[in-house]
């Protein structure tokens, strides 16, 4: 296990694109040369506040959902816009705003050779929606933001995420939170046609899903109100457990062969909201302190291979305990960690 002083967030084929307060570095694959990429533009206190680890918690000074556009350029989120970075010459720039108030998606999903779809990068609204208002996904096509798909008012807080089924043409959308609002959405033909596969408990809110060699959909739970576990899912069947959890899963990728999945140290959510924001109690569905990194595959199983203590900072307002993953073309496992003490904006090699 090595940890680098940087978190990185991209793999190209020579090298990684790093990030530490504010800057973009890239990276030798030996991580022994570094050297200095471009800095994201902001304003005096946004940029005050990245060198300060406290602050640039508590304001989110970091990108998040970094997902490939083409051999040169990657795009992220941060502070509200999505960055399109040209990680070989450092040109960054703006290329979308995203509806307020949201700050930034969970994730990216990019959609390249799916029938009835053109090639695209989608995202799902995600913030706070305490009007239960509409809720849409976006898509990035040629280079053009727009709507996709929206879920009329009322259907569900927030959308998690998605999963590519190739063997059914179609794009499955996970969507939360409250037990109605928690399931599985099947969008085919550019998002024109939509209907619901699973709907109604916490077992079925997730943000990270999977179709597998078996015509499964393997999907973690992420709620803090009961117990999680990663499922196995037929259409035919009711999706059921294989392999209890930690805490609630937000975040997970594959690697080789194998999926990684990280387990959440989050506040109860049950707590009023000005409670829950200075909260450190654990929600009913977490069973421990620590964010558990597991890894393994349907056949031979799961274990855990990493775990990460949580700080003592309020939860909400100080960011979830929680890991993201980078792949290195699959010759490493990168992980970063979120609010672990002595992790700051560094990362995990394994």
């Amino acid at each position: 296990m090595i940890v680098y002083e940087k978190q990185i967030i991209y793999s190209a084929k020579d090298y990684y694109i790093a990030f530490r307060k504010g800057i973009l570095y890239k990276v030798s694959k030996n991580l022994k040369n570094c050297s200095f990429l471009c800095a994201i533009p902001q304003g005096v206190r946004n940029h005050i506040c990245c060198k300060i680890p406290l602050l640039s918690r508590l304001f989110r000074l970091a990108p998040r959902a970094i997902i490939q556009v083409d051999d040169n350029c990657i795009i992220f989120a941060y502070k509200g816009y999505v960055y399109v970075l040209n990680h070989i010459t450092g040109a960054l720039s703006v290329e979308h705003q995203f509806p307020q108030p949201m700050r930034a998606p969970i994730s990216f999903c990019k959609i390249s050779g799916l029938e009835g779809f053109d090639d695209m990068i989608i995202y799902g609204e995600y913030h706070g929606n305490v009007n239960g208002g509409k809720m849409s996904v976006y898509a990035r096509i040629k280079g053009t933001w727009s709507k996709a798909y929206t879920f009329e008012q009322g259907k569900i807080l927030h959308i998690h995420g998605f999963c590519v089924d190739k063997k059914k043409n179609r794009v499955i959308m996970l969507t939360g939170d409250k037990d109605g609002e928690s399931g599985f959405w099947a969008a085919y033909n550019n998002f024109k046609d939509v209907k619901p596969l699973l709907l109604g408990s916490q077992d079925y809110r997730s943000c990270v899903a999977f179709t597998t060699l078996s015509d499964n959909i393997l999907y973690a739970t992420d709620t803090p109100l009961k117990p999680n576990s990663l499922y196995l899912y037929n259409e035919k069947k009711i999706p059921y457990p294989i392999h209890p959890m930690n805490g609630p899963c937000i975040f997970a990728t594959q690697y080789r062969n194998q999926y990684v999945f990280a387990t959440t140290v989050e506040a109860d959510s049950a707590l009023n909201w000005y409670v829950y924001l200075l909260s450190t109690k654990i929600g009913p569905g977490i069973k421990d302190r620590f964010i558990h990194i597991i890894k393994g595959d349907i056949v031979n199983g799961f274990e855990d291979i990493l775990t990460l203590k949580k700080d003592g900072l309020p939860y909400l307002l100080f960011e979830f305990g929680n890991a993201t993953f980078c792949n290195d073309n699959d010759e490493h496992l990168i992980i970063n960690p979120q609010s672990v003490r002595g992790y700051f904006q560094k990362s995990i090699i394994l």
